[in-house]
């Protein structure tokens, strides 16, 4: 019964940072195309590309990691685990709704019911 409890629970982990991945990934495509708008003096144009090219792709890469890892989530992968529990940290910095999260997200998988749900991994010789 408890571990029904933590599936679904896990099942809303996966998800809620799939769909916030996937919502990352659309905003650091759209700040790099707005950003392209803005009149900048030729002389500080490079500086400017490299800026915007390093600070939207910083959020691009961090909307696939947090998808990739809520898909692990959902297929019950132990790296997706590692991912999002990683992902989770980096986002309770971000106050309030990275924080609520983070927390539940760390919450959730940190459970001894929860580590139920994942196979174990063999070894093999």
């Amino acid at each position: 019964m408890e571990t029904e409890k933590f599936e679904k629970h896990n099942t809303a982990v996966g998800i809620i940072h799939v769909v916030f991945g996937s919502l990352i990934i659309m905003a650091a495509i759209a700040l790099f195309i707005l950003l392209s708008f803005f009149n900048v003096q030729q002389d500080n144009l490079l500086i400017y590309n490299i800026a915007r090219g390093f600070v939207c792709g910083l959020l691009f890469l961090y909307g696939v990691i947090k998808m990739i890892g809520g898909i692990g989530v959902l297929k019950h992968k132990q790296w997706g685990r590692y991912m999002i529990i990683a992902v989770s940290g980096l986002g309770c910095l971000n106050v309030p709704f990275g924080t609520l999260f983070g927390v539940y997200s760390m919450w959730v998988l940190l459970q001894e019911q929860t580590l139920q749900l994942y196979p174990a991994k063999t070894e093999k010789k």
